[in-house]
């Protein structure tokens, strides 16, 4: 009854009229669309500034005026928020009680967790916009579906919800031993549609490879990473499938489609982007009581640009999407385990944690607490749960300069010194 409740509460007419809603945004031309969110732009900072008490006092501080903020074209005269400043005044930035919100929880490639809120509007939202993204490459409510997220852990190789007419199939098992179980939960379950990191549909497809199986699988939907062309490659020569790609983040500020032309796009009406080198500035219109604006995003995009579109970021593709490329954890069976930071979601007392594997028999766990009253016990259960019990875990508490970083300055959270040699 509970499967029926939640599934209930996932899919109804309020869910339809969203989608039907954002299929509008669609189909709006570039002036329009520009109409548009200018005007959610204008509402959503007056809005912040009248009623969170953190933007009144942070863009006074600033000398903001308010009233020069008249077009999305003043967005520059705003300053920078950052994932730093979030976790900090978090509820202060809220608009109004946090007590029928819904808490969200980042990962992030530095595996420290950041605390987000989202309403219920705002939880709706996000799923039409990702309905509407499956309906636009022909997968719709109802359609069999299989995931392969990181949802189950390593003790359970698969679930399913009926209501929801979806497979969960664990992204922690996929191995020669377990191979054969896969395949034929595939084939007896006949998806119509496949969803997963593309590590994961990587994987699964390298051991398909192994045995000289191909499955007929239409479509793959990839997010959470960066989707690779060889991965595309292997998805469409072993599973059978077309991957289309999503790009969003927990924080609900910015979300990027694949039309089924292959091209990028920023999700008309979701939130509003701003492309620099190294960084994205992001400010969702979908979340006006935690509203984030001018939110600082550490991964990088490159514009590609469609000469019939005006040029305004909102109507620009996207070339290519990068900063999501984490190593694997090996496995002394084969395994290899993508996407671990799911691991750390929800610690909200962690400030950074890093994993490095040196040898194929332990990985090397680094943990900068947020104080001395860190307890390792939840941690250290929850990753157990992903790799299982083949590897020895050592564990750490490390300072903030002792985490290793990129030339680049940016953090990983898995470094592996056996990933080039596999």
């Amino acid at each position: 009854m509970m499967g029926l409740i939640n599934h209930k509460l996932r899919h109804n007419f309020l869910l339809d009229r969203k989608i039907k809603e954002i299929r509008r945004l669609h189909e709006l031309d570039n002036q329009k669309l520009y109409d548009y969110e200018n005007r959610k732009f204008i509402e959503l900072v007056n809005y912040a500034y009248k009623n969170s008490t953190f933007y009144k006092k942070y863009y006074d501080d600033f000398g903001i005026d308010i009233n020069s903020i008249k077009t999305l074209d003043d967005i520059g005269k705003l300053p920078i928020i950052d994932k730093n400043i979030v976790a900090e005044f978090k509820k202060s930035i809220l608009t109004k009680s946090s007590l029928w919100m819904v808490k969200g929880y980042t990962s992030g490639t530095s595996g420290s967790s950041l605390t987000v809120y989202r309403t219920f509007n705002a939880v709706l939202a996000e799923n039409a916009y990702f309905w509407n993204f499956r309906n636009m490459h022909g997968i719709f409510e109802g359609d069999k579906l299989v995931v392969i997220r990181g949802d189950l852990n390593n003790d359970v190789l698969y679930k399913f919800d009926r209501y929801s007419n979806i497979l969960y199939l664990s992204s922690f098992n996929i191995n020669k031993n377990n191979i054969y179980k896969y395949i034929k939960l595939l084939i007896d379950f006949n998806p119509k549609c496949i969803l997963g990191y593309p590590s994961s549909l990587e994987m699964l497809s390298n051991e398909l490879s192994k045995v000289n199986i191909n499955l007929n699988i239409p479509v793959a939907i990839t997010s959470s990473e960066t989707l690779f062309g060889f991965q595309r490659e292997k998805i469409r020569n072993f599973l059978g499938a077309k991957t289309f790609d999503w790009y969003g983040n927990a924080e609900r500020t910015v979300a990027i489609e694949q039309f089924p032309d292959g091209n990028y796009y920023f999700a008309p009406g979701y939130g509003f982007g701003e492309v620099f080198n190294d960084f994205l500035l992001t400010t969702s219109f979908i979340n006006n009581s935690f509203p984030l604006i001018r939110y600082k995003v550490n991964d990088v995009i490159e514009l590609g640009y469609d000469t019939e579109l005006t040029g305004r970021p909102s109507s620009k593709m996207v070339a290519k999407i990068m900063g999501r490329d984490d190593d694997y954890i090996f496995l002394p069976d084969g395994t290899k385990i993508g996407r671990v930071s799911k691991v750390f979601k929800g610690l909200d007392d962690v400030l950074f944690a890093q994993i490095i594997q040196d040898e194929i028999e332990s990985v090397q766990l680094n943990v900068v607490p947020v104080s001395d009253k860190f307890d390792s016990r939840e941690l250290m259960r929850r990753f157990r749960l992903v790799v299982g019990n083949q590897i020895l875990i050592k564990f750490s508490f490390v300072t903030e300069n002792e985490i290793i970083k990129t030339k680049a300055g940016k953090y990983k959270l898995v470094i592996n010194s056996l990933f080039k040699k596999q």
